[in-house]
């Protein structure tokens, strides 16, 4: 179902994510989990859901439970 992030929204969900991650681990590492975890966001929802989520609408349960997996999935591949 791949979708696009609309109009910076990439860039946004980088930043936050990064400004979380880094405080937890190196930088290098923070990028990495934030990249694998935007580019499996853009394999799984679809441009609809990535505008919501770039907008700050709260996420389905649905929702939650992808978010979850690809956060685990993306610490296992980047942050060992």
């Amino acid at each position: 179902m791949a979708g696009d992030w609309p109009a910076g929204g990439s860039e946004k969900f980088n930043k936050e994510c990064f400004a979380g991650a880094s405080v937890q681990v190196p930088a290098k590492q923070a990028l990495a989990y934030c990249e694998c975890s935007n580019e499996m966001m853009r394999e799984v929802f679809s441009t609809q859901q990535l505008a919501a989520i770039a907008g700050g609408k709260k996420p389905s349960e649905d929702e939650v439970s992808v978010l979850v997996d690809i956060s685990r999935n993306c610490a296992r591949e980047t942050l060992k």
